[in-house]
């Protein structure tokens, strides 16, 4: 005889809170993590990044194109009071800041770019050159030279 019990999926919120840890300050992620060490979740059928999912389910809606933001700066906690969202720029502001960013520019091992290209792309863009095109020209993605031009990273350089 069959059974006519219907598996219910546990709810997102039920499956979140049993990867969640709580200290005195922050709320610790011990479910999956990036290789950066941020919490991952799935929500909505993505993968999202666990603090993001934390602010969603406490604060709403993040505003498009804004990052969410972590005070305490671990970045596995998604204790709601820890979370704001910013700009990129801001976010990369205070990591740097934070000591969380100690190798900006050319000292990040994973840069193409080198110091003395930053002044050439600036060149480039106040030329009117395409960011896609200078993109092609140094063998990068077309968001970096849109985040040197919006000043996000390789402010350092002048």
């Amino acid at each position: 005889m069959m059974s006519t019990d219907v598996y219910q999926r546990p709810s997102f919120e039920k499956r979140f809170w049993k990867r969640v840890k709580k200290t005195k300050s922050c709320w610790l992620w011990i479910g999956g993590k990036s290789g950066t060490g941020y919490g991952l979740t799935f929500y909505q059928g993505k993968v999202m990044g666990a603090h993001r999912a934390s602010y969603l389910l406490h604060k709403g809606e993040i505003p498009k194109g804004l990052d969410v933001m972590h005070s305490c700066h671990v970045r596995h906690c998604i204790n709601p009071d820890h979370l704001s969202v910013g700009t990129r720029k801001q976010n990369v502001i205070d990591c740097v800041a934070a000591g969380r960013m100690p190798f900006a520019g050319e000292l990040n091992n994973h840069s193409i770019l080198k110091n003395a290209d930053i002044p050439k792309i600036r060149k480039l863009l106040r030329q009117g050159t395409k960011n896609i095109v200078i993109a092609a020209l140094f063998g990068i993605d077309a968001r970096v030279i849109s985040d040197i031009k919006h000043g996000v990273t390789w402010g350092h350089v002048k």
